[in-house]
């Protein structure tokens, strides 16, 4: 048996001050032409992840190094990775003649590398000496693609997904498990199965928004699809899947047999759903108002709450319960950043904006619960939303921002990076050491040092992409958390079991110490617990015995049924091993206190159904007054054993013959053998209830089910003739293209019970006692007889 506990913090505050925000480096990369980078991550040795689209030759080494790549069309997609330095490691290239584009980028927990975005026509995603080719399914239209790479940037496989329309990936997530999900937008009809199944979706007129689910081999597990387009998909520690997009007029977002109707509130809406790891609706919200609304981003923190970021226009509520909360634009469209919690309901929204467009592009958070976002913004903004005021002001079209909120919603920090064109931040991701990382595009020259020094890049081209890194020195903190049994301080010195306040520092390596406040809440955890009782043929009383706080059971039998019964009973269908698995939790500590107890039983006690069957009947011979016996037995491999019934020695043929020296009563019995373990016994009584035979005794015939009954048969004729069904409970049909002129229903005593001289081929036995009985077919070319069953 096997014990699981898993803790989770189920309450998170936090409060930092005194944030040193420091220049570390930053990198371009560009050519002659256009090149624009979308996204970003990094794995858990600082290394640098990022993917996005470039014209002409760019050298990918943004140091003194050349790296030279070359775009095959009019925009060829890279991937490219730096140390945590910003040093080059190495750059792939992915395109054909059309246009192909990578939109977003994650890795998995042993740094394998995943892409998504669109590609046009034929194009190799093999960025090395190998080819695999994927070629789009409408020559005019792109189709979306999944891409995995090692961390070395070795191709392991590619995937593509599309129809006659254009069907694009613009957001790509793995679970712990290492499936790979993906959201974006399709048209039309689309087979969501990469592999040689079918899976087709249909988009409702406009086009739709899509969840893919694919294993880490990127075989199809399950797609769902719903109105509008899908911009962003994250998921939970619980394996939840969110995303979120946009929507206009009403929309259904239950993927399932279930309708839960959105309708937006004017141009197009935001939605955020929530999904199971089967694909299962859960919930979905609804943000909107009289204006265009987009959501661009969605992350979850540690205990699956919910951030979005995006802009807005006019007047938006953004409570998507009962309650409301309202934002008002400033501008053309204004920055907002929300938070839900697990399910779904409001915490707090922000905003920032002024006269012109702002953007908020991508958004996360840091172990603290912190949360940053980055995109663009025009003339002068408050990028502080609460009573005070932290105005910056662009340099040209658009500037760059980065913005930093506590986990409620609290101003800590601003900063700008631009200059006289068009700079825009794209996506940003945060390091356990709470370094800052930002990808995005920008023009001419800017100075990417937001402080007082000055460190400056300039575009190649028109539009070159950029990568810079921040590092923070925040000098104190406060943390008020809930966790289970223990905790673990965030410099990984201490681990507590008690409630109370604690001290905890972290070491910076530029030298700037963070002391850490932590107001700390222990709630023990149930210990789970159970015994069982086996009650034969495969049924069980389950019995908690669980110990502690919890007020929910969840039982897996293993068989693929579940109960949420505090102490259920349940059968199962087969004898082999099952792993019984309770899970209990208290649901008054936030739900996310949870202890599991699995053991595994043999159930060898579920008595299967008889694989052989033994049966006879009998009906007399009119003409010499013996008994005919029709063997019925059904099985494989049977032995057979007949009983008389006078006395007389067994018989062990399959069909013997036997003669009786009185007119009895006698009792027969046949009993067959399989040899695997099925053995069936089957008796009858010759001569009960007043039916006497010949009184110098008489013979029986054993006969099988194949051989005529003794009436009159022409067998010649058997082939043409055929009845069904059989068994019938209602109705027989005679199929034959002979002339029928009569036709007699007779019992297994020979007893004629029902005839008809129509010329018909349907008969209503409807009123006949269940049995077996016989139907004479009388045709113009001879008789026929054959058996049937009513049942």
């Amino acid at each position: 048996m096997k014990r699981i506990y898993i803790a989770t913090l189920i309450s998170l505050l936090i409060t930092s001050t005194n944030a040193q925000i420091q220049f570390d480096w930053s990198k371009s990369i560009g050519g002659t032409g256009n090149d624009y980078g979308y996204s970003m991550t990094i794995d858990a040795s600082g290394n640098i992840y990022s993917t996005g689209i470039f014209q002409g030759t760019v050298d990918f080494d943004p140091g003194a190094g050349i790296f030279n790549l070359t775009s095959n069309g009019s925009y060829d997609m890279f991937i490219q990775k730096l140390d945590p330095n910003g040093n080059f490691l190495w750059a792939k290239h992915i395109g054909g003649t059309g246009f192909d584009n990578g939109t977003f980028i994650t890795i998995d927990a042993i740094g394998n590398i995943y892409t998504t975005g669109l590609f046009e026509l034929t194009v190799d995603f093999d960025p090395g000496t190998g080819i695999f080719n994927l070629t789009s399914a409408s020559a005019g239209n792109a189709d979306m693609f999944i891409q995995k790479l090692d961390p070395n940037g070795n191709f392991l496989w590619a995937k593509s997904i599309g129809g006659i329309g254009t069907d694009h990936g613009k957001s790509i997530t793995i679970d712990a498990s290492g499936n790979v999900y993906t959201t974006g937008y399709f048209s039309d009809i689309v087979d969501f199965d990469p592999g040689l199944g079918v899976y087709n979706l249909t988009s409702i007129p406009g086009g739709g928004a899509f969840v893919q689910k694919l294993d880490p081999n990127g075989n199809f597990l399950w797609a769902k699809s719903t109105g509008g387009s899908g911009n962003s998909i994250t998921t939970d520690a619980l394996g939840n899947i969110y995303s979120t997009g946009i929507f206009q007029d009403t929309v259904d977002f239950d993927p399932g047999v279930g309708t839960f109707n959105l309708t937006s509130a004017g141009g197009a809406d935001i939605y955020i759903q929530k999904l199971d790891a089967n694909g299962t609706f859960l919930w979905v919200k609804h943000i909107g108002g009289l204006g265009n609304q987009d959501a661009i981003s969605i992350i979850s923190d540690a205990i699956g709450n919910l951030y979005t970021t995006g802009y807005f226009y006019n007047t938006v509520d953004f409570d998507p319960g009962a309650g409301t909360f309202n934002l008002t634009s400033s501008g053309g469209g204004d920055i907002y950043i929300q938070k839900l919690d697990p399910n779904g309901n409001f915490l707090w929204a922000s905003s920032a904006g002024g006269i012109g467009f702002d953007n908020g592009s991508s958004i996360n958070t840091d172990a603290l619960g912190n949360v940053y976002s980055s995109g663009q913004f025009q003339n002068t903004v408050d990028f502080d939303p609460g009573v005070g005021t932290f105005n910056l002001t662009s340099a040209g079209s658009s500037d760059i921002y980065i913005q930093k909120l506590d986990a409620n919603g609290n101003f800590l920090w601003a900063k700008s990076i631009g200059d006289i064109g068009n700079d825009i931040g794209q996506s940003i991701i945060i390091d356990v050491s709470d370094n800052v990382y930002s990808i995005g595009t920008f023009q001419n020259t800017v100075d990417f040092d937001p402080g007082v020094g000055t460190f400056n890049l300039t575009s190649a081209g028109n539009t070159d992409t950029y990568i810079q890194k921040l590092n923070q020195c925040n000098t104190s903190g406060i943390i008020s958390t809930i966790t289970c049994n223990s905790y673990t301080s965030p410099s990984g010195n201490y681990t507590w079991t008690v409630t109370g306040n604690y001290t905890d520092t972290i070491p910076n390596a530029i030298g700037c110490d963070s002391i850490i406040t932590i107001n700390l809440t222990i709630i023990p955890s149930g210990i789970a617990n159970y015994t069982l009782t086996d009650n034969g043929n495969g049924n069980y009383s389950f019995t908690n015995t669980s110990t502690g706080s919890f007020n929910q059971s969840h039982w897996a039998f293993g068989d693929g049924n579940t109960s949420t019964t505090l102490n259920p009973n349940h059968t199962f269908s087969a004898n082999e091993a099952y792993a019984i698995v309770l899970t209990i939790n208290d649901s008054t500590a936030g739900g996310t206190c949870f202890d599991y107890f699995i053991d595994t039983i043999t159930v060898t006690g579920v008595v299967t159904p008889l694989q052989c069957h033994s049966g006879f009947v009998m009906y007399p011979d009119v003409a010499t007054g013996d008994i005919t016996v029709v063997n019925s037995s059904t099985g494989t491999n049977l032995t057979y054993l007949w009983d008389f019934g006078d006395g007389t020695p067994t018989s062990s043929l399959q069909n013997p013959t036997h003669t009786y020296t009185t007119s009895g009563p006698f009792y027969l019995c046949l009993t067959v053998d399989d040899g695997a373990g099925c053995l069936d016994m089957y008796c009858d009584s010759i001569g009960e209830n007043g039916v006497v035979f010949k009184t110098g005794g008489f013979t029986i015939n054993v006969i099988g089910t194949h051989i005529s009954t003794g009436l009159d048969n022409h067998s010649e004729l058997n082939s043409d003739i055929n009845i069904y069904p059989n068994p019938t409970s209602n109705q027989l049909t005679i199929d034959t293209e002979l002339k029928l002129s009569e036709i007699a229903i007779i019992d297994i005593t020979g007893k004629i019970i029902m005839t008809t001289e129509q010329n018909t081929n349907i008969l209503n036995v409807t009123d006949l006692s269940d049995g077996i009985y016989f139907i004479q077919v009388i045709t113009n070319e001879g008789t026929v007889t054959k058996k049937f069953v009513k049942q």
